[in-house]
């Protein structure tokens, strides 16, 4: 399903390999819930990823304001890698960062980490999308 989204809007994608997957899910973890792990002994809060952002552990911007900040900034170059599937990951290239909100939850972020937009399965209910960037933490 987003295989075809990325195929649809011009995307060049690769799937990574697990041990690729688990790498960057790691750096992604030690960037943005290194309080977590300060805090509560654990890279995770809850079941999710992103609970880092909404049980408010990490900096960020939430909703519209979270797409505006994502949309502008630029990487050509980026990963998408998903919440439900450990070893599920992307590597992307494409002109434009596009709105993935509408496949639940997914981490997009460069190579760098310098910034990260997380789509939650629960934005109908106002948790999500959250967009950081590594200063703030």
């Amino acid at each position: 399903m987003l295989e075809t989204f990325f195929e649809e809007h011009s995307i060049q994608y690769f799937q990574l390999t697990k041990k690729e997957t688990w790498k960057l899910q790691q750096k992604w973890r030690e960037t943005f819930s290194k309080i977590i792990k300060e805090k509560k002994g654990k890279w995770i809060y809850g079941d999710y990823n992103w609970h880092t952002f909404s049980f408010d552990f990490a900096i960020h911007k939430l909703g519209a304001r979270a797409i505006e900040l994502y949309k502008n900034v630029s990487s050509k170059e980026y990963y998408v890698l998903s919440e439900k599937d450990d070893n599920l990951g992307y590597k992307c290239c494409s002109k434009t960062l596009h709105d993935l909100s509408a496949f639940g939850d997914y981490y997009v972020f460069p190579e760098d980490m310098e910034w990260t937009m997380a789509f939650t399965h629960e934005q109908s209910i106002g948790l999500g999308p959250y967009f950081a960037l590594k200063q703030w933490q």
